[in-house]
């Protein structure tokens, strides 16, 4: 007899590891090519960091985690952020913002086209402490 088999592969397609996190929609896909998160903080940031954490992953906007923990790394912070640089400090695309403060982050995620919430059944990102 015949064996079944699953729905094939279109040739061509690139299919990574299965996982639990559903693809991201398209309008996080196009926000995330034009204007890619970066997420800065520190090992002691605390609450706020937690917070700003909480709106990236409640509107399901995938982000990478600078976590500064080295003198040279908080220069270069520095640098980039300015002096007075405070945690979290959230870069998007080309704009910036430091410290944290629920609407103007809001409103950079909202120019740069990201869902107001998460895909149902989206799994958080960056380090959660319990």
């Amino acid at each position: 007899g015949k064996a079944l088999s699953g729905p094939e592969e279109p040739e061509g397609s690139v299919s990574s590891t299965p996982s639990a996190t559903p693809s991201p929609s398209y309008a996080v896909r196009q926000a995330a090519a034009k204007y890619p998160v970066e997420f800065y903080s520190t090992p002691d940031c605390g609450d706020p960091c937690q917070q700003a954490r909480t709106i990236l992953n409640g509107r399901g906007v995938p982000f990478a985690e600078h976590s500064i923990t080295t003198q040279e790394a908080f220069t270069q912070f520095e640098q980039r952020f300015g002096k007075n640089a405070r945690f979290p400090a959230v870069r998007v695309g080309q704009e910036r913002f430091v410290g944290f403060e629920p609407g103007a982050w809001n409103d950079l995620l909202d120019l740069a086209g990201y869902p107001k919430t998460a895909p149902y059944g989206s799994i958080p990102q960056g380090k959660t402490s319990q």
